[in-house]
């Protein structure tokens, strides 16, 4: 994978698990589009391809769309960016810290293996509950209170501050959650990382050296001895044994002579001589 993070199989898990024109489904086609383009380059060298890939549109553009008329689309043209730009407003600094915190698991994916999203569900509702638990013990109440009449908004900066931050990382962590379910990181299996012993290749690209200790020799009768005896024999000692060596030469025949019979015993042959006068 250049780096591939599991995106075929993030994809199946997602489709399985969404319905047509969801944020879900969105997120499915785009990991199998992206997974399309890898195997495309890994097996032409060329990324694009010929065949249209119709992706949903994303959430602004569906809340956007609709048939009702002209003073529903005018509607929604107001209240879905006004909507937006409030929800952006309020959590734009847990947005960008838990896009912070996915993107370096995401970089680390293959060597981690499969991310799990309740710890940060867990460790959110922790500190959002524990956050609440101090202000309610420190006796200082909240940061900030709205009076009905005469209208008026009282601050109190030394406490707003601090439990505003508290409820941004909180929030944050939730948000990282989110992110690891809803990008189909539940279908990975775990322990998938190859870990940082098994890489191959250095950080700039190099590979790494294997002492010769790591080595793995893969050649037959590897590490076979017979007794001890044989260590002497410097092929042995090495740690190979070729098998022509247990098995004993065959004996040599000796030379024969052009003027000995070929025979080997020549009683059992009868030779019959011409009489004269005689023709076959």
């Amino acid at each position: 994978m250049n780096a591939q993070r599991w995106e075929k199989e993030r994809s199946a898990w997602l489709l399985a698990r969404s319905r047509p024109g969801t944020s879900r489904r969105r997120r499915s086609e785009l990991l199998q589009r992206r997974a399309a383009r890898a195997a495309r380059l890994a097996r032409t060298g060329i990324a694009d391809s010929s065949r249209h890939e119709d992706i949903t549109p994303p959430l602004f553009r569906r809340m956007l769309a609709t048939d009702e008329g002209s003073g529903e689309r005018l509607l929604r043209f107001i209240a879905v960016p006004l909507l937006f730009a409030l929800v952006w407003f309020a959590l734009w600094p847990a947005a960008l810290l838990a896009a912070g915190v996915y993107f370096l698991l995401w970089r680390s994916a293959p060597r981690l293996g499969s991310l799990w999203a309740w710890p940060w569900f867990a460790a959110g509702l922790f500190l959002l509950g524990g956050g609440f638990a101090v202000q309610e013990m420190s006796g200082l109440g909240p940061g900030a209170w709205f009076v009905a009449w005469p209208p008026a908004l009282h601050v109190h900066l030394p406490v707003l501050v601090p439990s505003w931050l508290w409820a941004q990382a909180s929030v944050a962590l939730v948000l990282v959650g989110m992110q690891i379910r809803e990008s189909g990181w539940a279908a990975v299996k775990p322990g998938s990382g190859v870990g940082k012993a098994a890489a191959k290749k250095n950080a700039d690209g190099s590979f790494a050296k294997v002492e010769d200790e790591d080595l793995v020799v893969l050649a037959p009768f590897t590490g076979h001895r017979s007794g001890p005896e044989d260590e002497s024999d410097p092929g042995e000692a090495s740690g190979f044994q070729s098998a022509a060596t247990e098995r004993e030469d065959p004996p040599i025949p000796p030379e024969i002579s052009d003027d000995e019979p070929v025979f080997e015993n020549e009683d059992d042959f009868i030779i019959f001589e011409d009489e004269p006068g005689t023709s076959r």
